[in-house]
C-alpha cells in the first residue's frame, strides 16, 4: 500500500532509497512535480491524453500492488479511492497507467454514486521492473493519484505462446449475493476467459501473434449502467473483475463484454432486495 502523506518518487535507482531525502512531500502536489526523467515519459503523455489540462495531486487514492512478482504476466491489482460516492460527490473515473509496458494504460473504470464504493480490482500485464500509476477523476473535475514501484522477475507482455493459448475460447462468469438488504453496498465478482492478445507477443514460430482483447465491460441493472470498464493490452488474458454497487431494488444485472472483432458476450443475474 502506499503512503499518500510520503509518496516515494525519486526512482534515480531501481529501489526505493530510504531517508527524508527520497520522499516527497505530497499535500497539494501536481502531476508537475514527478521527477522530469524519461521513465515516467509514458506515463505523463498516457495521462495527458486522459486528462487534457487537469493536473491530478497526489492523495486520496490508493494502490494495492506487490511490490515483487514472479509472473507479469498476471498481476492482481486493487485501486480504492476515499470518497463517500454520492451524488454530489463521486469517482467518475479510475484509471492505471503502468509505465514501462508497450501499451501504458491498462484501463479505465467507469464508476459513480449507485457503486457506493469506490473500488476496483483486475489482473495485469507487466513487460518489466516499473512503477504503476492510478489515477482517479472525481466529479467536481478534480483528479487525484498514486503510484506503486513493483520488481518483475520475468516479464509478462512479450512471452512467446503457443497457437493453442491464443485461440479465442470464451466463457463468462459472474458472483453476486443472492440477496440484499436495500440501500446496501455489495461486491461483484466476474470473469471471462479470452487470451487478451496485446498485438506484443509471438506464437511458437515467432510470429506476432494479432491484437485480440475485450476492449469494454459494461455492468447494466435494470437497463441502466451502473459500472462500466474500458480495457487496453496491458490487461491480462482472463480479465476479472471486482467491483460494488447499491442494492437499491429487486432486479436484473446484465453483463455485456465487447471483443474487438466486435462480438459481444453477456451475463444475466438476478438479485432480490428486501
Amino acid at each position: 500500500m502506499v503512503n499518500q502523506d510520503s509518496f516515494k518518487m525519486d526512482l534515480t535507482r531501481r529501489e526505493v532509497l530510504a531517508g527524508g531525502a527520497a520522499l516527497l512531500t505530497v499535500a497539494g502536489a501536481a502531476l508537475t512535480a514527478l521527477p522530469a526523467r524519461a521513465e515516467f515519459d509514458n506515463a505523463r503523455a498516457a495521462m495527458k491524453a486522459v486528462l487534457g489540462d487537469v493536473e491530478p495531486r497526489i492523495g486520496h487514492v490508493a494502490l494495492e500492488l506487490a511490490k515483487i512478482v514472479e509472473d507479469g504476466g498476471s498481476v492482481p491489482v486493487t485501486i480504492s479511492v476515499d470518497s463517500p460516492m454520492t451524488a454530489e460527490d463521486h469517482v467518475s473515473r479510475i484509471h492505471l497507467f503502468p509505465d514501462k509496458n508497450p501499451t501504458p494504460f491498462a484501463a479505465t473504470f467507469r464508476l459513480g454514486p449507485r457503486c457506493g464504493k469506490a473500488e476496483v480490482s483486475t489482473r495485469i500485464r507487466l513487460a518489466e521492473s516499473q512503477t504503476v500509476f492510478a489515477v482517479a477523476e472525481l466529479n467536481d473535475g478534480s483528479a487525484w493519484m498514486t503510484g506503486s514501484d513493483v520488481v518483475v522477475t520475468v516479464g509478462g507482455c512479450g512471452i512467446a505462446v503457443s497457437d493453442a493459448d491464443s485461440e479465442v475460447r470464451v466463457k463468462t462468469r459472474i458472483k453476486l449475493p443472492k440477496s440484499a438488504t436495500s440501500g446496501k453496498v455489495i461486491q461483484i465478482k466476474t470473469m471471462v476467459t479470452h487470451p487478451m492478445e496485446s498485438g506484443h507477443r509471438r506464437n511458437s514460430a515467432g510470429e506476432p501473434v494479432p491484437r485480440r482483447i475485450i476492449n469494454r465491460f459494461t455492468c447494466l441493472y435494470d437497463g441502466e449502467e451502473v459500472f462500466g470498464a474500458d480495457f487496453h493490452p496491458s490487461i491480462a488474458a482472463n480479465p476479472m473483475l471486482f467491483f460494488h454497487i447499491v442494492a437499491s431494488h429487486s432486479g436484473a444485472l446484465t453483463l455485456k463484454w465487447i471483443d474487438d472483432d466486435g462480438s459481444e458476450y453477456s451475463e444475466i443475474a438476478e438479485i432480490e432486495v428486501a
